[in-house]
């Protein structure tokens, strides 16, 4: 029969694991709201260029939702295709 793992040795296994997921979730975070951010920037940019065209006002409404949800939902192809 095998003994037990030492509490010592579990408790570092479950810190390691803890620290990596830990600075993992940190770092999406930032990436999600830094995603968010220049999603809010390309909106902006085209809803300017768009007012400046004088384009028929719901145009830039409708855009304004379909570039955001757009670039929300899927901005980059997934590498499994």
């Amino acid at each position: 029969m095998k003994a037990l793992p030492q509490i010592d040795q579990i408790q570092a296994i479950v810190t390691q694991y803890a620290l990596s997921m830990g600075v993992s979730l940190v770092v999406a975070i930032v990436f999600w709201i830094a995603g968010r951010w220049l999603i809010g920037l390309a909106v902006r940019v085209v809803q300017s260029a768009l007012q400046r065209q004088h384009v028929d006002p719901t145009v830039p409404a409708c855009d304004k939702i379909v570039n955001s949800t757009s670039l929300a939902v899927r901005p980059f192809p997934s590498p499994n295709g």
